[in-house]
């Protein structure tokens, strides 16, 4: 009997989310209730549901697939090496991160490189799933650090990406008051300074 409804539930959102969105759902996962991963703070940790879902230790009562081609979607294409030098990231110019950030995007959205838009939200492309890939992606293979929240924002595109990358953190990632740079960290920019010296918006300059 819970198969069955839980089987009618699945086709139930695969349809609406298709209708709604456009998007074809490949696999479906129903959990326990109040067993999704979370922070202290008791936000759900999208990185942390991502890492138990690859590795099926979700507390899920039923999990189908639509489409089993679909599988390798889930799994971070590298084409990097599996571990990186933070220097040798902070080292790269900017148009080869551009192009390397463009074609990783690209792989996990199936869509050619030079399509990808430069400057439009990361949200308006990428489903939770696959921002919490490229998330994944980010930390491993660009030594770059962030809160889970910060690709779901408005704003946060490639082209703020790219300066992300080249520092190796988001100064703007303010959630738990604090930059996750580290105590050494600039803070973001209060009034209009970062605008004046030409700063990308969201990237905090600071005068040494």
């Amino acid at each position: 009997m819970l198969e069955s409804e839980c089987s009618k539930l699945a086709e139930s959102l695969k349809a609406t989310i298709n209708q709604e969105h456009s998007l074809s759902l490949s696999h479906v996962v129903i959990l326990r209730p109040r067993s999704i991963p979370k922070t202290t703070s008791g936000k759900i940790t999208r990185a942390g549901t991502r890492k138990a879902y690859l590795q099926r230790s979700l507390a899920s009562i039923y999990a189908t697939s639509f489409n089993s081609a679909n599988k390798a979607s889930f799994e971070i294409h590298q084409d990097h090496p599996k571990s990186v030098n933070p220097e040798t990231i902070r080292s790269l110019e900017k148009s080869e991160i551009k192009s390397r950030l463009t074609s990783d995007i690209g792989r996990i959205i199936s869509m050619p490189p030079a399509s990808v838009p430069f400057n439009s939200d990361l949200s308006t492309m990428m489903d939770s799933l696959s921002l919490s890939q490229f998330k994944g992606l980010l930390e491993a293979q660009y030594a770059t650090s962030f809160s889970d929240e910060y690709l779901f924002r408005e704003g946060t595109n490639v082209k703020k990406l790219v300066e992300v990358v080249k520092l190796g953190y988001a100064p703007d990632d303010n959630v738990d008051g604090s930059s996750p740079g580290g105590s050494g960290a600039p803070s973001p920019s209060q009034g209009g300074c970062a605008e004046a010296m030409g700063c990308p918006p969201g990237v905090c300059c600071v005068l040494m």
